[in-house]
This record gives structure tokens, C-alpha cells and sequence, in this order.
């Protein structure tokens, strides 16, 4: 693949200043940190076809490999013609490169070269560590937005025309564009806005520890939502907590039911909703729900959250 370059008729001072501040930000994180990367390895050769024949004709899968420490599964569209501009595809959680496949090839007939991967901690991309303990620096969105643009190297671009990011995979999209402009062009952010990069502490010299905590917003929600009958937490919480992660490796019910329950359910007839009940009264009792005929039917195909 060629190298894409981008000019310019003239560089004014905000564009220097814009310049020179990722230009310090990107030197500044190299070289990379490495992580230990042992207990996501697997032999790509020996799983199944991706996509069990749902993908659409003009969409490969493939492995790229030393991508920032990782061997990363993408699904690709657009490949066939040389030289067309990148468009990168960033999902989010709980979901996969997979959750991009019905718009790639519309992005493709357009014009563009369709690049979605399975992002660090899913799917078929290895070279992570899945250990609860782990150290979360790897994990961090600036070493994803870092994944992200190796990605792109890799492919010999040095520019995409946009990247597109959805739900978590807005936050890196948006790290991506605010860290190396010159790379990533456009964004695209779907259903989660940028807030912009985290504000360090002010004024705080001359308070106490005590003060910091009574202003921190985190654990003021988490013990009003405690505080609730029944008691609730966010659902963000819950996901970093080591209960959630035991509950999503070893679920009582079954990895299908468990998932069905926390993330979404369709449910019309009066046994679905029966055994919506069922189930959901196998969950930790904050994250029970109300579980009424008119609750269920309100709610159809809404996703459910401990709020």
C-alpha cells in the first residue's frame, strides 16, 4: 500500500502550536511500555471461519501482526483498489470488529479502504493479558489510541480520513484525533461525546485529603446509589469490580443468559416474560429490576443498566 501524505499551501501559528503539541505529547510516549502478553495467546490457525458465513462478499477477515505488542484481528473492506483513503472503525464494549460488518461495504462503495478491529481485550486479537490483577496502564486509552495508530501504520497510511469510534471506542477515537491530528483528520463519535482530557486537581496544595474525598464525584454516587432500598451501583462500577469479572467468567446460569439478561432483552408473550423473571432473579439483588409485565414491554430491546 502506498504512503498517503497530506499537504498544506500554509502552516499558520495555531496549526504550529497544534503541531508541535502532539509532535511533544507523541515523543513523549515513545518508546512504547511493554505488558505482559501470556494469557490471551492463542493459535489463530486453529479457530473456526470467522463469522460462521455472515460476512458480506467484499469483507476479509485477516491477522496483522506487531501491532504495538498485539496480533490484531481486523475485518477489512475496499482492499481490492490501491491508493483510496482509510477509514478506521474503533467498536465498543461489549462488542467486536463483527458489530461493523453491515456498513462496511456501503463505506467501501464509496470509495474508502475499510479497516475494523477487534480492539485490545476482544475477540481474536491476542497479546493482551485477561488476569484480573493485570496492570491497567495496558489498557489505558492512551495506549489504545497508540494501538490504533500502529494499526494504521502497519497498513502503510501515513493519514485516515476519518476515524470513527463507538460507545468505548469513542473515547480512543476521540485520543486519537486530540493526540495526533495530523494523522486522524476527522472523527466520528457515536453515541458517548468527548468531555476532553481529565482536569488536573486545582487549588488543592492547601486541603486536606478529607476535602479531595468529599469532592470526589465517583464515590459520592457510589454511596448514594447505596444508599438507595434496594441498593444499586453503576454499571461501570460493577464491571471493575472482581465479582463482576468472577459472574462473567463462571455465571450460574450460563454465559448466554447472563449476558442476555445484563445487556439486552426482547421479550412479547407471557412465558418470555416468565422466564425474563426467572432469570433476572439469578442476578446480584442490586442489579434486580422491577419485573413487571408493563416494566418488560416498556422496555423492549432497551438496555438495561442497575439505574
Amino acid at each position: 500500500m502506498p504512503i498517503r501524505t497530506v499537504t498544506s499551501s500554509g502552516v499558520s501559528r495555531r496549526k504550529f502550536l497544534i503541531g508541535a503539541g502532539a509532535l511533544s505529547i507523541a515523543c513523549a510516549l515513545r518508546p512504547a511500555q511493554s505488558f505482559p502478553s501470556y494469557a490471551s495467546e492463542f493459535d489463530p490457525v486453529t479457530l473456526p471461519p470467522y463469522g460462521n458465513g455472515t460476512l458480506a462478499p467484499g469483507i476479509r477477515s485477516r491477522m496483522v501482526f506487531n501491532i504495538n505488542g498485539l496480533s490484531m484481528h481486523v475485518l477489512e473492506a475496499g482492499f481490492d483498489e490501491p491508493d483510496r483513503p482509510l477509514v478506521l472503525l474503533l467498536h465498543g464494549f461489549p462488542d467486536l470488529c463483527y458489530c461493523w460488518r453491515k456498513i462496511m461495504v456501503p463505506l467501501a462503495a464509496a470509495g474508502y479502504h475499510v479497516i475494523a478491529p477487534d480492539q485490545r481485550g476482544y475477540g481474536r486479537t491476542s497479546g493482551w493479558d485477561d488476569v484480573y490483577d493485570v496492570d491497567l496502564g495496558a489498557f489505558s486509552l492512551l495506549t489504545m489510541a497508540r494501538d490504533a495508530l500502529a494499526l494504521v501504520e502497519a497498513f502503510g497510511y501515513r493519514s485516515v480520513a476519518a476515524v470513527v469510534g463507538h460507545d468505548v471506542g469513542s473515547f480512543i477515537a476521540a485520543w486519537c484525533a486530540l493526540i495526533r491530528p495530523d494523522v486522524f483528520r476527522s472523527v466520528v463519535l457515536m453515541s458517548v461525546p468527548f468531555t476532553g482530557p481529565p482536569a488536573l486537581p486545582f487549588n488543592s496544595a492547601n486541603r486536606s485529603q478529607a476535602e479531595e474525598a468529599a469532592e470526589d464525584s465517583a464515590n459520592n454516587m457510589r454511596a448514594q446509589l447505596a444508599a438507595l432500598h434496594p441498593p444499586r451501583k453503576f454499571y461501570q462500577h460493577y464491571y471493575a469490580s472482581r465479582e463482576a469479572n468472577d459472574n462473567l467468567h463462571h455465571p450460574p446460569q450460563g454465559l448466554h443468559d447472563f449476558c442476555g439478561v445484563i445487556f439486552i432483552s426482547r421479550v412479547q408473550t407471557g412465558r418470555e416474560i416468565s422466564q425474563f423473571r426467572s432469570k433476572t432473579l439469578q442476578l446480584p439483588s442490586w442489579h434486580r429490576y422491577p419485573v413487571t409485565t408493563s416494566w418488560i414491554k416498556a422496555r423492549g430491546w432497551r438496555r438495561l443498566s442497575p439505574l
